[in-house]
Parts: C-alpha cells; structure tokens; sequence
C-alpha cells in the first residue's frame, strides 16, 4: 500500500478586509499568506504595517509581495514597508535584513516602483540596503520563483486606463488563487481552476447588481460564487467588503450556485487550507 505525505496546512491572515473608504471597521487590502517555508503578502494598503504587527507578524520575514493594480487601496502602504525593511536595520542591527525580497506586479510597476522611490525614499537609490530587491512584472505570466509556481492572468478593472492582475500561487502541493479587483471575467475560473482557498473581491452589492448589472470593474457575491463553482475551488473567501450587504443576503447569493466552504473575512482572521 501506498502511503502519501501529508501536506503541510498553509494559512491566509487577513491583513485588510476593506476597500479604498478608510473606515475603522476594515483595513485596505492586503493579505498574508504563510506557506511555511515562505511568507507571502498579497497586496500593501493604507494600514497593512500595523495590520501585520496587530498579528504578531514581523515584517522582516516577508519573502514576496504581491501587487495587483496601482490604485492606492492596493498599494499605498508599500514605500513606507520598504523604507521600513531598511531603516529598521540601521537602528536595530540585530534585525537587519540579508535576504532578497520578491515582488511581484503589474506592467509597468518598474516604472512606479522608481517614481514612488523617488518622491518618499530618494537616498534609497544612492545607499546600500544590504539585501536584493527583484521585482517581476506581470500580464497572462507563467513563472517559477524560489519555488513558488505563479500563473496570472489579466483582468478587467478600469476599462480605459488598465487592467488589474489575478494570481494563481503553486507550492508544497497546494494552490492559492486570489482574483484582485476584477469584473467577471473567465480568465478567474481558468485561473482558480481546483484551488484549495480562492480569495476573491466582492464590491457589488445585490442592490447595486439589480439596478446596474454586471459591474466592469468588480464582482458581485453571485458572480464570486460562480468563478468558484465553475472554478471546482475548495473554499471561497470574500474580501474587498463596502458592507452594503449582510452576511446572510451575502451567503444567500453565494449558495445559489456554490456548495463549498464560504468565508466572509475580517480583519485579523485566519484561514487554514
């Protein structure tokens, strides 16, 4: 008889379950992923340092970030985590950093990453971290980085100006999707295809589905259930929550279509899969 190792239980914390309206109830997104061997963060809004030290998280250990779309809910918080990475070496030694750091992005983020470089940590580029930054841009990417097997696909957001990116992360026999801000699109479901924890953004309220449509730019909780539904994924995750919308209005939309395990994050939740 053949005998199997167990994979290892990964975790989602939710950093950030909210959208670009500051509220106290919810922080900007950005979510962490612990793979066990690599840490990864999915996103970097408004407040996702103190939502990482909130649980007991220490940012040196992060090995990846990822970045789905330049909108600041999405990436705002990312120059001061950086210049925190590396100021914090200077004042306390014994947390100075030596590994590289992976970050991974849209098109045209090499671009942004030195503009924002520029205006909030200028001496960054005359100065010597002490550790490799390496970022990778992404569209339809197939990619292997220090282990990780990451496929994107992009997706509709802002029609008119751009897309956002979706990931699909493969690693120690698991598979993490995590849709970003999209519209339906059925680039989710190639992508989320048999994913053990899909993370998806869920922005349209059912009122909203009901006098507007189908949004362009974000998902509705029906529309989040069918990518997983179709998509055959374990358990569903909703993030990205304006709370126009009661849980059981939420789930109610959900299970019309999708029979698996739902989740409706909070700040500071954690998720096994």
């Amino acid at each position: 008889m053949k005998v199997y190792a167990k994979q290892p239980v990964m975790r989602l914390t939710i950093i950030g379950s909210g959208t670009a309206v500051i509220r106290k109830e919810r922080r900007a997104p950005a979510f962490l992923v612990e793979t066990g061997r690599q840490k990864l963060l999915f996103d970097c809004g408004w407040g996702a340092g103190e939502g990482l030290l909130q649980v007991g998280f220490d940012i040196q250990k992060l090995d990846h970030i990822f970045i789905t779309h330049p909108h600041a809910d999405h990436i705002g918080h990312l120059p001061s985590l950086l210049q925190s990475l590396y100021v914090s070496g200077l004042y306390y030694p014994k947390t100075k950093r030596t590994k590289p750091l992976y970050i991974h992005a849209y098109k045209g983020f090499k671009d942004h990453y030195r503009k924002l470089k520029e205006i909030m940590f200028p001496e960054a580029n005359s100065v010597r971290l002490g550790f490799k930054i390496r970022v990778f841009e992404y569209g339809n990417t197939h990619r292997t980085v220090e282990g990780l097997k990451v496929l994107s696909a992009l997706v509709p957001h802002v029609p008119g100006y751009f897309h956002s990116v979706a990931y699909r992360v493969e690693t120690a026999g698991r598979v993490f999707f995590y849709s970003g801000d999209s519209g339906f699109s059925r680039k989710l479901i190639r992508l989320a295809r048999f994913a053990d924890l899909a993370l998806c953004e869920m922005s349209v309220s059912r009122k909203m589905l009901k006098l507007q449509g189908p949004r362009p730019n974000h998902l509705s909780a029906f529309e989040c259930g069918l990518v997983a539904a179709r998509a055959g994924v374990k358990k569903l995750v909703l993030a990205h929550l304006y709370d126009n919308d009661k849980p059981k209005v939420i789930k109610q939309d959900v299970k019309k279509i999708f029979n698996g395990q739902l989740v409706i994050s909070k700040d500071s939740q954690v998720v096994k899969f």
